[in-house]
């Protein structure tokens, strides 16, 4: 009798239809192409510019911009192997070649984080490993995008392994969602006003309880979309609701290509009969060929366990890198540690009034040594105490270079989601001179009060400098009662 994990593993590595993971291949190239046209080329001159300063990863520092037109010709090879990627031509050179390049973008730096780039980053290494050309690809055939002769299975476990990836995104922004600011429908509430003077929908977006049920329905779909996909009996229900989800995201929050990624993912979890049944009708009525479908074995050969092994240390590493956000003590919006790589989505809005206390000579200094920032990522840095730091590091270290003493610290306002505007940092800390925990949250973050009442946004520019004169006074009060 076989043992409950021997069953697993036969499942797993008994063969599925290709056509879902064929399908995906298409749709994920597509999305790459996308994002490289139509996010990264415009930026190539400003964010991923080499004369600008960049907010690196502690791991990844020698990760830099190409001099010249070199990020030009990175973000135009990524759109190129993005589209042989989705045609199936030289597919795992094609994927290895989309997965570094984007990884390349992605780790320039921090302020480029972004929840579905690590995503498609994570996608790219399974694309790798995984035979997604054994459906509807070029390499099979140069005389079509559907040849004639298709190979019908791959490994169950590769259709599972994206299904879970999916799953985990929805589920962990789910839990995330679990919070008093999200429950008390902030930051929606303010997110919806942008959308209060759109025709016929306006006054409805406005209502109270309008953004009670978007916040609450959100963590809801979040939190079981994911399984209710992975059920034959509830998938239809389930993707309808799922494009919907994603269409009114789409609708009124900037966030990329996700809507269409997840709308696409969808064909991860359909009945893969009735996607292969769908790709033949095309094939016949479309491209006029009605050829035939051969059925292959597929053997659990050494690279295809290792493949599955690497995957599965992926899968295990997604469930547990999330977790680590409940190690810190005070809100992981407000003092960032471990946001990042969590799954953690649109929970957070924050407004910000930020001074570099810096002298002349060290403004010198900055310019001579090419740390100017562009606007975006001052803003992102203002916010974000681990860029804080990172950057008068680097200040710090010209300033040594030139023989002088390094002095960097920062006026930091804050305002979390509608707060009262709080010092993010301490004022008097030389942010050149300390330490940044690679896990923990430094003590040179201020903490912020958790029974401060949110939502309370500014309506005008003299209420915002009247807030932050509440806050420097506030501030120097309590300096001056210690």
């Amino acid at each position: 009798m076989n043992s409950p994990i021997q069953k697993l593993h036969s499942r797993l590595s008994a063969g599925v239809d290709a056509a879902p993971l064929g399908v995906f291949r298409i749709a994920f190239g597509i999305v790459i192409v996308l994002e490289a046209l139509h996010y990264f080329l415009p930026i190539v001159d400003s964010l991923l510019s080499p004369y600008h300063f960049h907010f690196t990863y502690p791991l990844t520092p020698w990760v830099q911009p190409w001099p010249g037109a070199g990020m030009t010709i990175h973000v135009l090879l990524l759109a190129i192997f993005g589209t042989t990627l989705a045609l199936g031509f030289f597919y795992r050179l094609s994927a290895v070649a989309v997965t570094l390049l984007f990884t390349h973008l992605f780790l320039i730096d921090q302020m480029m984080y972004n929840n579905h780039f690590y995503l498609y980053i994570l996608v790219g290494v399974f694309m790798i490993l995984m035979d997604g050309h054994a459906f509807a690809s070029l390499d099979k055939s140069l005389r079509g995008v559907f040849p004639k002769e298709q190979r019908m299975t791959v490994p169950t476990w590769t259709l599972w392994a994206l299904r879970a990836q999916v799953v985990i995104v929805y589920f962990y922004g789910g839990i995330a969602k679990l919070n008093s600011d999200w429950l008390a429908a902030e930051p929606v509430t303010l997110w919806l006003q942008t959308a209060s003077e759109a025709p016929l929908i306006g006054g409805l977006v406005t209502q109270e309880w309008f953004a009670y049920t978007i916040a609450w329905g959100g963590a809801g779909f979040d939190l079981v979309i994911g399984f209710l996909l992975c059920w034959r009996k509830t998938f239809v229900p389930a993707a309808i609701l799922t494009i919907l989800f994603h269409a009114f995201n789409a609708s009124w929050l900037s966030i990329g290509t996700f809507p269409i990624f997840g709308i696409c993912s969808l064909v991860l979890f359909a009945p893969p009969e009735k996607v292969r049944a769908v790709c033949e009708w095309l094939k016949a009525r479309v491209f006029r060929s009605a050829g035939k479908t051969a059925s292959e074995h597929i053997p659990m050969t050494a690279s295809v366990r290792g493949a599955a092994m690497i995957v599965a240390s992926i899968m295990v590493l997604q469930v547990l890198l999330p977790l680590r956000v409940y190690l810190h003590a005070g809100n992981p919006s407000w003092h960032e540690c471990s946001h990042s790589f969590s799954w953690r989505m649109m929970l957070r809005h924050k407004d910000i009034g930020f001074k570099l206390d810096i002298d002349a000579e060290t403004q010198e200094i900055i310019e001579k040594h090419g740390l100017l920032l562009a606007p975006r990522q001052q803003a992102a840095m203002a916010k974000t105490p681990h860029m804080l730091h990172r950057y008068a590091q680097a200040v710090g270290e010209a300033v040594r270079a030139e023989g002088k003493v390094p002095q960097v610290r920062a006026t930091a306002l804050v305002s979390l989601n509608g707060r009262e505007y709080r010092h993010l940092v301490h004022p008097a800390t030389n942010l050149a001179d300390v330490e940044n925990p690679l896990f923990g949250v430094p003590d040179w973050v201020l903490p912020l009060d958790p029974d401060m009442e949110i939502g309370n946004y500014p309506k005008t520019p003299a209420e915002k400098n009247a807030m932050f004169e509440r806050a420097l006074k506030r501030y120097a009060n309590s300096v001056a009662q210690r």
